[in-house]
């Protein structure tokens, strides 16, 4: 059957069978296009947005970073930032200068290899010594922990302490 299509093709004028090489290259372009290409060509279309959109962002980013100081003077900034805070000297931690500043009187002190527990007996407007003297030293000291207790109209102050070299 198709031996006898393809003879009475051959047998037709020569502009029919042109016209039905047209006609079939003309579909084919068409399912090529609907099928393959168009989608390809739409991919390209929204990667070529996503491209657009990016070298956008990155434009403005870079404007931003351009309109930054230059990272040395930065640099220098936060080197006289340094030296000043080094210069500033705060005292260290000492059980005679907390007992003096509080005015409280000392009960117990555990010292350890991290700090210690430290129980003293004061009024209230004392703790609040205890605490702006703590406040004031280095960083080297970190208040843990405190548990108050009112003993015979005093309060009785239990402060962990942990004392670090690093600061």
């Amino acid at each position: 059957m198709t031996r006898n299509l393809l003879i009475g093709w051959l047998y037709l004028p020569l502009w029919m069978r042109i016209l039905h090489l047209l006609l079939s290259g003309t579909l084919v372009l068409t399912a090529l296009w609907l099928g393959g290409m168009r989608p390809v060509l739409h991919q390209a279309d929204e990667l070529s947005a996503t491209q657009r959109q990016h070298s956008a962002r990155n434009q403005a980013m870079l404007r931003r970073l351009l309109r930054q100081p230059p990272l040395l003077l930065l640099e220098s900034e936060l080197v006289q930032l340094q030296q000043a805070l080094l210069s500033v000297k705060r005292p260290a931690f000492s059980l005679d200068g907390l007992i003096s500043s509080s005015g409280g009187t000392l009960e117990a002190w555990r010292p350890d290899n991290q700090g210690g527990e430290l129980t003293m007996r004061l009024r209230w407007p004392e703790f609040q010594a205890v605490l702006q003297y703590l406040r004031s030293l280095s960083a080297g000291v970190m208040l843990t922990g405190f548990m108050l207790r009112e003993q015979e109209g005093l309060l009785s102050v239990k402060l962990s302490l942990v004392l670090n070299d690093d600061f």
